[in-house]
């Protein structure tokens, strides 16, 4: 029962952070789209889940290996913001081209 109302709670404070990525995944998925294909990808964050120490670190460390900056604008709800990332095209260079 007492797990059961921990995980409750997480959840709900998960949700109250709003955005579609939580504070875990978020890192990931930016990650992802800087290295994914050559277009515009975008991300709805809450702000609670931008502003963190992790997210801000991430930002600068891809930026010191050459990937583009981020764009920021507020999104639909009070809470959001939307982040534009376009993608480098890094691909596997070890594939073999035929």
């Amino acid at each position: 029962e007492d797990i059961g109302k921990a995980c409750a709670y997480q959840l709900l404070e998960s949700i109250s952070q709003a955005g579609c990525a939580s504070i875990v995944a978020a890192p990931t998925m930016l990650t992802l789209m800087a290295m994914g294909s050559e277009d515009v990808g975008r991300l709805v964050l809450g702000r609670d889940v931008l502003g963190t120490e992790e997210i801000v670190q991430l930002a600068r460390d891809l930026r010191v290996f050459g990937m583009s900056g981020w764009g920021l604008r507020d999104g639909s709800n009070a809470g959001d913001v939307v982040v534009s990332i376009v993608g480098r095209g890094v691909g596997n260079v070890g594939r073999k081209i035929a």
